[in-house]
C-alpha cells in the first residue's frame, strides 16, 4: 500500500463517531491489493484524566503487536508513573511502578523483548534514573524497577534506543547543568560502562533512535538555540563531529527523530520573530548528515508546536499541534521520502479538535507498519484540568 493511502485526509474523527475514519484504499503500484484504514476501537478516547503536570512530556513506544504509553500523573501527594498497553485485540494495563516516591519525565522506547521504560526517581533524595522492561504483551520482566544511576546526582529529560546488537543506549540530561551523557546497558538493562558527557547545555529532551550499527542524537543547545545532530558509534560514543541542522537559530526545545536503515528525518519547531510557530523538517543520509534544504511544513495561516515523526511505507508521518484562525487542531501531514506533502489535497488530516496547543504529544509505529498511535494531552471543557487521549490508527 503506498504512503498516501494510508491515512484518509478527508475524515474529521472525534470520540462521537469511530467510523468515520473508515475508507477503502486504493492498491499500490506493486499490486498489494486494497486496504482499510480506521481508528480502532471507539475512535478517539480518554486514557486518564486529573492530576497532569502539563509541562511533563508522554512516553510511547509501538512494537509489533501493539504500543506501551506511559506518563506521570500526581495522585495522593506523589507523581506517579503509569504505563497502559495498547494491544491488537485488547487492553492491558500494567501496574504502576512501586516505591513511595516522586517519578517524573517518563519515556519509552520499543526492544527486541518488547519495551524499555525510564524515569527520574527521587526514592534516594535526588532524581536517579529507574527503569522497567516489559515483553510485547506488556507484562513486566522486571520485579523491581533497575537502578541505571546513582541516586547522588539529579537526571532527567531521559531517552533510549536498542542498537543492532541488542544492547540500549540511554541518553540523559544533568538536570542541574543541562548538560547530556550517555550509559550504555546491556540486554538487562544493567550498565556496561561508565557514563559518557556527549554535549553542553541542552534545550529540552534531546531525541535518540538507532542507526547503522550505532546510534543518531539530537538536540537544541541552550545557548544559541540551534539544532544539532551527532552519529554514535556501537558504545553510544560519538563518531565524527556533530552537525548543525537548522538555519535560524530559534528553535523551542521539542524535536523528534526517525531513522530507517540508511535515511531518516528530523522535526522540531520553532518560534520565528519571537511570536510565530512553526514546524520545520529535514531529511539525512546514510551518513547521518543533512540533505536537502529546512523546510516550513506550517506554512501562513498555520502554525505548530510540539512534532511527532514516524517513517511510514518509504516516506513520513508528522504529528503536531495546529494553529489556525479561530481552530486549534491535531493534525497528521503525509510526507514522501524527500519530506515533500503527498498531496496538498489529501496529505493533511486533521485528527481531533483542541483546547490547547502547548501540551505535550507522541506518536509511534508498529514494527510491522500497520498500526499507528498517537497519545495527546489537552485540557478538559469547562475545567482547569487535563485529560490523555489517544488514538489508535490501523490499516488491514
Amino acid at each position: 500500500m503506498s504512503l498516501d493511502a494510508a491515512l484518509d485526509a478527508t475524515a474529521r474523527v472525534d470520540a462521537s463517531d469511530g467510523s468515520a475514519f473508515d475508507r477503502d484504499a486504493a492498491p499500490d503500484a506493486s499490486g498489494g491489493g486494497a486496504s482499510r484504514c480506521r481508528v480502532r476501537d471507539d475512535g478517539i478516547s480518554m486514557v486518564a484524566e486529573r492530576g497532569f503536570d502539563p509541562r511533563s512530556p508522554l512516553a510511547l513506544a509501538a512494537h509489533t503487536r501493539g504500543a506501551l504509553l506511559s506518563w506521570s500523573q500526581y495522585r495522593s501527594g506523589k507523581s506517579r508513573v503509569t504505563s497502559r498497553w495498547f494491544g491488537v485485540s485488547a487492553d492491558a494495563v500494567e501496574a504502576p511502578s512501586e516505591g513511595d516516591s516522586n517519578q517524573l519525565n517518563v519515556s519509552s522506547s520499543a526492544t527486541r523483548q518488547g519495551f524499555f521504560t525510564s524515569w527520574s526517581d527521587d526514592l534516594g533524595g535526588s532524581l536517579g534514573l529507574r527503569a522497567r522492561r516489559t515483553d510485547d504483551d506488556g507484562v513486566p520482566l522486571d520485579a523491581t524497577p533497575v537502578a541505571v544511576t546513582s541516586d547522588s546526582a539529579s537526571y532527567s529529560d531521559a531517552v533510549s534506543a536498542q542498537g543492532a546488537d541488542g544492547n540500549i543506549a540511554l541518553l540523559y540530561v544533568d538536570a542541574n547543568t543541562r548538560k547530556a551523557s550517555t550509559l550504555l546497558l546491556g540486554a538487562d538493562a544493567k550498565p556496561t560502562r561508565a557514563a559518557r558527557e556527549l554535549f553542553g547545555a541542552s534545550l529540552g529532551r534531546p531525541a535518540l533512535a538507532a542507526f547503522d550499527s550505532g546510534y543518531l542524537v539530537a538536540w537544541v543547545d541552550a545557548a544559541t538555540r540551534r539544532v544539532n545532530m551527532q552519529k554514535l558509534d556501537a558504545a553510544a560514543v560519538p563518531s565524527g563531529a556533530s552537525v548543525r541542522v537548522d538555519s535560524d537559530g530559534d528553535a523551542q526545545g521539542n524535536l523528534d527523530l526517525t531513522t530507517s536503515a540508511s535515511e531518516g528525518a528530523l522535526v522540531w519547531d520553532v518560534l520565528v520573530s519571537g511570536s510565530r510557530a512553526e514546524v520545520r523538517l529535514r531529511t539525512f543520509g546514510t551518513d547521518g548528515a543533512p540533505t536537502g534544504i529546512e523546510q516550513n511544513l506550517t506554512p501562513f495561516p498555520d502554525s505548530g508546536l510540539h512534532p511527532s515523526l514516524v517513517a511510514a511505507r518509504g516516506g513520513y508521518i508528522v504529528a503536531y499541534r495546529s494553529a489556525q484562525p479561530g481552530t486549534l487542531a491535531l493534525r497528521l501531514l503525509l510526507l514522501d521520502g524527500r519530506g515533500k506533502l503527498v498531496s496538498a489535497s489529501t496529505g493533511v488530516l486533521s485528527l481531533a479538535s483542541l483546547l490547547q496547543q502547548d501540551l505535550p504529544l507522541a506518536m509511534r509505529m508498529t514494527t510491522d507498519g500497520l498500526s499507528l498511535f498517537v497519545a495527546w494531552l489537552d485540557q478538559t471543557p469547562n475545567t482547569s484540568d487535563y485529560a490523555l487521549q489517544r488514538a489508535w490508527i490501523g490499516c488491514d
